[in-house]
């Protein structure tokens, strides 16, 4: 989850002339504050029984305080099979006459693109966006899902006029995004490595 600059709680609390930047402390305050309801929300069977959980916060995501959760789910509550998978977690950009308020949110917030110097990796983009079109959601060997990205040929134009498909979405939870309104990356993930990835993102700078 990384902090959203223009939440109404932080807007409110700025002074005359100010803008989000000029109050860091206002900032990190609300950010804690949709932490520990996230943390909450999980707690509370979102993507259902928890046996474990480990996160941490950054402070310096690009400038904007950031946090990563690893959650560990009972054995009756494990995502195990792509049907399981789209019950929690969507890849695709909704339709706005269906969701319009959700359908906003993903367009602003859950939608890789276009690439700039933090993602780039010999000038192509570390994250793997865009990604390819899948007409189902599909898990390989090891566990991890490809997502339900279909090729309906319909193109979004996000503000600066870059135009995005269902490829650029970033995985998210409908729920979690639309009560949070910020980027809220989830994914399934079945590899120890998630562990290493949360604590070396965090220390390793």
């Amino acid at each position: 989850m990384t902090c959203n600059l223009k939440w109404t709680d932080v807007v409110k609390n700025l002074l005359l002339c100010q803008i989000a930047a000029n109050r860091p402390d206002v900032c990190k305050r609300v950010f804690n504050l949709k932490k520990d309801y996230l943390v909450d929300l999980v707690r509370q069977k979102l993507f259902g029984e928890v046996m474990a959980y480990v996160y941490t916060v950054e402070f310096q995501k690009r400038g904007l305080p950031h946090f990563h959760m690893l959650v560990t789910p009972k054995q009756n509550s494990k995502i195990t099979n792509p049907n399981t998978v789209g019950q929690f977690v969507s890849a695709e950009i909704l339709d706005p006459n269906v969701n319009k308020k959700l359908q906003e949110m993903v367009m602003k917030h859950m939608n890789h693109g276009p690439c700039a110097d933090w993602c780039k990796v010999k000038g192509k983009c570390s994250k793997r966006f865009p990604k390819s079109f899948q007409q189902e959601t599909t898990m390989d060997k090891s566990g991890y899902p490809q997502y339900h990205q279909r090729d309906t040929g319909i193109l979004y134009e996000k503000k600066g006029s870059f135009v995005v498909d269902y490829r650029n979405a970033v995985p998210y939870s409908p729920t979690l995004s639309t009560v949070l309104n910020c980027h809220v990356n989830v994914e399934v993930v079945s590899s120890i490595n998630a562990v290493m990835y949360i604590y070396t993102s965090t220390f390793m700078k």
